[in-house]
């Protein structure tokens, strides 16, 4: 790319990974002029530390019952183990090995985003307003005011959850994220009421 500057933009784990591969690789900073991560858990993720728990528990029933409950459990078993899961639980030793000595080069711009809706879907839809009412000097004449409104039954599930995990608490996670994990010390950082996967939409 010769003399190109890149700016750098990742989602959720993929900002550790940014995060990572700058660590890993000094001599490429030069090249980075802005570092962007959206709802990265950069200080983990408690629902990851659950799904720890989740797979310790499932070795311990497999000891009591044996294959049975890898036979029942084996699909929550084999997400639990997964790398993401285990790289973004709180205290992981890969979190704790990339903040270990991690310095910010003075030639990027760093920031962060995190949500803070639990949400799980809103629709756009067109309602009438006291001002759709009103006759404007334009054709068509009347102006239709627009909302969003939320799937009854469906997305208020999330909200109505008691706050046990910041994840999963309306004004302080995004469903799989919390907002005060996604900050990082030397970065701007930007909050939006959005959930997790409205910052890829």
């Amino acid at each position: 790319y010769g003399k190109a500057t890149f700016v750098l933009l990742s989602h959720s784990r993929g900002g550790l990974l940014t995060r990572k591969y700058l660590k890993d690789h000094p001599q490429r900073k030069a090249l980075i002029t802005k570092v962007i991560t959206l709802h990265s858990p950069h200080t983990g993720s408690d629902l990851a530390s659950i799904a720890d728990f989740i797979r310790t528990q499932i070795d311990n029933l497999q000891s009591l019952i044996g294959g049975l409950a890898m036979a029942i459990l084996g699909w929550m078993y084999d997400l639990a183990r997964s790398d993401a899961y285990q790289e973004m639980a709180v205290g992981s030793a890969f979190l704790t090995d990339l903040a270990n000595g991690e310095v910010p080069d003075p030639g990027i711009t760093y920031f962060t985003f995190g949500g803070i809706s639990v949400k799980l879907s809103r629709i756009l839809s067109w309602v009438y307003t006291f001002g759709s009412s009103i006759p404007q000097w334009h054709l068509p004449p009347f102006f239709h005011g627009r909302t969003m409104v939320e799937v009854p039954g469906i997305s208020p599930i999330a909200n109505s959850l008691p706050n046990i995990i910041e994840e999963l608490s309306d004004g302080r996670g995004d469903l799989l994220t919390a907002n005060r994990r996604t900050q990082l010390p030397f970065a701007m950082h930007q909050v939006n009421p959005i959930n997790h996967a409205e910052a890829l939409w």
